[in-house]
């Protein structure tokens, strides 16, 4: 298990504490970080607060991958979203 990945199991035991609206970004070829792990700790977020983007051809660093325009845009969505409502 790599270091992200038990720290994101970690993460996923307190995910439910969480109070802040989420963003999760998934790039569905990442290698280093286990999307089992990831989708545990989606579940236990709130609905009402949580949001996962995945990227079918994207790898582990999102925002210097080739699709980082598609990444921007879905952050840029989100935050308008929050903003705008």
């Amino acid at each position: 298990m790599s270091r992200l990945t038990l720290q994101l199991w970690h993460a996923s035991r307190q995910a439910n504490a969480l109070v802040m609206p989420t963003l999760m970004l998934l790039g569905e070829e990442d290698r280093v970080t286990d999307h089992r792990v990831t989708y545990q700790l989606y579940q236990k977020i709130n609905p009402g607060l949580r949001h996962m983007v995945e990227f079918p051809t994207a790898f582990h660093d999102l925002l210097h991958d080739p699709m980082h325009p598609q990444v921007f845009a879905a952050m840029r969505h989100w935050v308008e979203h929050r903003i705008h409502g």
